[in-house]
């Protein structure tokens, strides 16, 4: 939690706060965001799984997470965030879905372990 004071005002000018729940391999969140000099009051909700996923016999090294940030002024969805990641031994593959009003983004990106991330595509 963090709040900032305005002397001047004698107001409490913004304040943001967030609480994370973890387990072993996922995690869930919600948080809110209010600044009064831009009339910003905002939600965020995010949630996580990290690790492998195991479908019937088949376990595949995949991780998901979301973020959204949800404007309560009436603006709605000001920003979505998706992110999901294959990981092996030595390589990695990512796509991440970033959408904003009037905007997206893709981005993809394959991982060589010991190399660094290299971006393959943009949309």
């Amino acid at each position: 939690m963090n709040a900032s004071y305005d002397v001047h005002d004698g107001k409490v000018s913004e304040t943001f706060s967030s609480v994370r729940f973890k387990g072993d391999n996922y995690y869930v969140g919600a948080g809110k965001n209010f600044r009064r000099s831009t009339s910003l009051d905002q939600y965020t909700f995010e949630a996580g799984f990290t690790g492998p996923m195991k479908f019937g016999e088949t376990v595949l090294p995949l991780s998901l997470s979301g973020i959204l940030w949800y404007d309560v002024d009436g603006n709605g969805v000001q920003e979505l965030n998706i992110n999901a990641s294959y990981t092996r031994q030595c390589w990695g593959f990512s796509i991440n879905y970033n959408k904003k009003p009037r905007e997206y983004q893709v981005i993809i990106a394959i991982e060589f372990k010991g190399l660094g991330a290299f971006r393959v595509g943009h949309i």
